[in-house]
């Protein structure tokens, strides 16, 4: 009878612990590449800016002066500037 109960107790933990992983695992994947290139690569020198406090217009300004500071590709250049417009 122990046994049984110690089987349930294991199996209900190991159940669980997927359906941990598997949440994180939609959480990633559901990251756009742009939030995804945005969070690679400001996060190498500063926090996180919030994308609601500049205009598009500043964002345009602000990527392309790091972004030159950075010798970031065009491409990445970007992805970033789309995920900062569609965010604020």
């Amino acid at each position: 009878m122990k046994k049984g109960m110690a089987y349930i107790l294991f199996a209900g933990t190991v159940v669980g612990a997927t359906a941990c992983t598997s949440a994180g695992n939609v959480r990633r994947s559901a990251m756009s590449e742009e939030e995804r290139a945005f969070r690679a690569t400001c996060t190498s020198c500063h926090s996180l800016p919030d994308p609601s406090s500049k205009t598009d217009e500043e964002w345009v300004v602000i990527v392309e002066r790091h972004a030159k500071m950075l010798d970031l590709q065009a491409v990445d250049q970007e992805k970033i500037l789309r995920y900062l417009q569609l965010s604020n």
